[in-house]
């Protein structure tokens, strides 16, 4: 949508360099979890261009283990407003790890407004819940500026029944306005990846590539509009 942008990536599985193919960008650039064991590091130390037009990355660290870090809640959002990281970009999205850790917690403290990702299987909504009440804790103990949350079913398929069951319950657990419209199911959106390449280059006419530029609107909308 022609916002600039900033990726950083908390999960140490390193997936967004991958997928924007730019993993031979990284030599001999620290990743964001350098700033878990020490100050020395600058985050725009940190920062490569991707080809994608303004999107910019501050990768993982692939060799961090969170036994590592510091356990400060707090030390993500502190770096982002001591070295004014924000005033460069109008977007700022963090890609977190999926479990309750440390890291998460950082990211949650960080930012304005989350995401979260779900199939829409069973054991889905107890992630859900989980991530639900940890978004009230940090509201209430750290960020009051972590307003929204927005439950994003993906793989989703309006014929298949439990899926259609697991959206109802969490639908009446969360209400609708919670629920954006998802993602289907799409080859492309595994061979965009695999190409290192996001859907809108590798496959625009693809119903992937429909799928998340109608999410970007709905994110729009939904809280930057009504921030």
């Amino acid at each position: 949508m022609g916002r600039k942008t900033l990726l950083i990536d908390l999960d140490t599985q390193g997936h967004s360099a991958i997928g924007l193919g730019c993993m031979n960008k990284l030599d001999n650039v620290p990743g964001i979890h350098k700033i878990f064991v020490g100050d020395a590091f600058k985050l725009q130390d940190m920062i490569v261009t991707t080809d994608i037009d303004n999107l910019s990355l501050i990768s993982a660290d692939l060799n961090f283990a969170g036994d590592m870090a510091e356990r400060k809640v707090m030390r993500l959002s502190n770096v982002l407003n001591t070295q004014n990281i924000e005033q460069d970009y109008e977007r700022i999205i963090i890609d977190t790890p999926p479990t309750l850790d440390m890291l998460l917690m950082n990211a949650f403290a960080s930012a304005h407004a989350v995401l979260v990702p779900f199939l829409p299987h069973y054991l889905s909504g107890v992630g859900v819940r989980q991530l639900a009440k940890l978004h009230y804790k940090m509201f209430a103990q750290y960020n009051t500026s972590l307003k929204y949350l927005a439950l994003l079913p993906m793989m989703f398929d309006r014929r298949v029944k439990i899926h259609k069951r697991v959206m109802q319950e969490i639908t009446d657990e969360f209400g609708a306005a919670r629920i954006l419209r998802g993602i289907r199911s799409n080859i492309q959106l595994v061979e965009a990846f695999e190409s290192g390449m996001p859907i809108r280059s590798y496959a625009p006419q693809s119903r992937g590539a429909m799928d998340y530029r109608l999410l970007a609107e709905e994110l729009e909308v939904m809280w930057f509009q009504n921030a």
